[in-house]
């Protein structure tokens, strides 16, 4: 695990054959569909968001070992976060074109609800090789790209800029989850 800023990445932490199963398990899902954003009328818009999406239930283990390790960043990087719960685990698909610009996890999501997401848990599924563009651009004091290895996690403030690139080559695939907590003043 290494610190940055207020970024932690911590080297592969799952196998290849858990990341394959992830994949699997979208183009198995009969609820794939493409990403929206979370904004008040919840559209998708592809100048801004271009990637597929389905949802892993909270009782799948990947979600509690996401969670875990955000539950450690929060503590080790001393950020204080108030942390009640997570959502569904996300796999998100990055075909060719595929892209998220600049934004913040936190800004649109639950606050009608009374909660905040705090931590934003994303790891990497596919190969490197597998795919062009595609980076996940963390925007802290400086730009860092956040690490491409199979297996890989990188765990951040939800209220954090970042972006994905869009995807020139391949695809590129990840689950991320999302740390919630009672709404911040």
């Amino acid at each position: 695990m290494k610190y940055k800023s207020r970024i932690w990445q911590y080297g592969p932490c799952v196998n290849p054959e858990k990341c394959k199963f992830l994949i699997d398990y979208f183009h198995n899902s009969p609820d794939v569909a493409d990403a929206k954003i979370g904004d008040i009328n919840n559209q998708v818009v592809h100048e801004h968001r271009k990637a597929r999406l389905c949802w892993i239930p909270e009782r799948e283990s990947i979600t509690l070992f996401l969670f875990t390790h955000g539950l450690i960043a929060n503590h080790k990087a001393a950020w204080g976060f108030d942390i009640e719960t997570s959502e569904k685990t996300q796999i998100g698909e990055y075909l060719i074109g595929g892209h998220y610009d600049w934004h913040r996890d936190e800004e649109f999501f639950n606050k009608e609800k009374g909660s905040h997401r705090k931590v934003s848990v994303v790891m990497q599924l596919s190969n490197p090789e597998d795919y062009e563009g595609g980076d996940l651009i963390l925007d802290y004091s400086q730009q860092i790209r956040a690490s491409r290895e199979r297996g890989s996690i990188v765990a951040f403030p939800s209220e954090l800029m970042h972006k994905v690139t869009p995807v020139t080559r391949g695809v590129r695939y990840s689950a991320t989850l999302w740390l919630s907590g009672p709404l911040m003043a």
